[in-house]
């Protein structure tokens, strides 16, 4: 099943992954959505999916690219 950008939303990161293996397996479904989602879509709907002690960290960084967001967090 094609995940949607309601699905996306909906994703959260546990306790139990990491932020990098979080946002690789977030990027691998947000390549899946169609229409496919802009880069700024992709990292506002991303930045709206963390828990607050990653939010804080990376809402402060003037990014639009995916990569480097994930590098700050």
């Amino acid at each position: 099943m094609t995940p949607d950008r309601s699905r996306l939303h909906n994703l959260s990161k546990t306790e139990s992954n990491g932020f990098k293996d979080y946002a690789q397996r977030w990027r691998e479904l947000a390549a899946q959505v169609k229409p496919p989602l802009t880069k700024k879509e992709m990292v506002s709907m991303f930045i709206e999916t963390l828990q607050s002690s990653f939010y804080d960290k990376v809402v402060g960084s003037v990014t639009s690219n995916f990569a480097d967001l994930v590098m700050v967090g």
